[in-house]
């Protein structure tokens, strides 16, 4: 059985939960999130604005949102392979400027109410 990661960074979270199709709403001390579901619902989320965050909070953060350990470490690890393997140089940042390290927005379609640089 997979383990939670023991902490994992915010912008590597972020990422993740997007991929899971939770979008930003607000961004202070906590970052809200929300997921519109395919019957009409909403799923609120609310994670800490820290740097890494930690897997008792990563546990308790995926049990609100009816997200499995497996699903997201499943999309965690596509978020990895993204990260590790598509920089901001030359033509990759024209293809995926989401992913860029520079301080760019990595959600630029949130530019008005949310993160900004991480």
């Amino acid at each position: 059985m997979d383990r939670w990661p023991g902490e994992t960074p915010k912008r590597k979270v972020l990422k993740t939960l997007h991929l899971l199709g939770f979008s930003i709403v607000r961004e202070k001390n906590h970052i809200s999130l929300i997921r519109e579901n395919p019957d009409g619902t909403k799923t609120p989320l609310t994670i800490p604005n820290h740097i890494k965050i930690k897997s008792a909070t990563l546990r308790v953060i995926c049990n609100q949102a009816g997200i499995s350990r497996k699903e997201f470490l499943n999309f965690t690890g596509k978020v990895k392979f993204l990260l590790n393997h598509l920089s901001c140089r030359g033509r990759d940042r024209a293809i995926n400027p989401p992913l860029c390290k520079r301080g760019d927005r990595i959600f630029p379609s949130f530019s008005k109410g949310g993160l900004g640089r991480i």
